[in-house]
């Protein structure tokens, strides 16, 4: 398995790095591509894809306290699932993230 597949983020910011030292090493190489820009946009990428983690991690939250403080029966086994399937979504993100996304009790140790 690849850092592109386990862990999509540090592989984002790591291509950036490389990108960009080979912009400053190299000038020659690539003539006519802006590396500044490339290494911007994928850079970018790896952010997005942390964004929309942090929205579920939110999300996480927000079910977790809900299940905590809601007396009604009928939403909490949707609330479980819902859960679950973000857990298991913000797994994907690697470990270079996690230091960023860390909230409390949902990062199992």
């Amino acid at each position: 398995m690849t850092l592109y597949d386990s862990d999509f983020y540090g592989w984002t910011q790591d291509q950036a790095a490389a990108l960009r030292r080979l912009a400053d090493e190299r000038p020659n190489v690539g003539a006519g591509i802006d590396w500044a820009h490339v290494a911007e946009e994928i850079e970018d990428m790896g952010n997005d894809t942390l964004e929309k983690i942090e929205g579920l991690v939110a999300q996480i939250v927000a079910h977790l306290l809900r299940l905590e403080h809601c007396p009604d029966a009928n939403p909490r086994q949707h609330w479980r699932g819902e859960i679950t399937a973000w857990r298991k979504t913000r797994c994907a993100v690697g470990r270079s993230a996690r230091p960023r996304l860390w909230a409390g009790s949902i990062w199992p140790s």
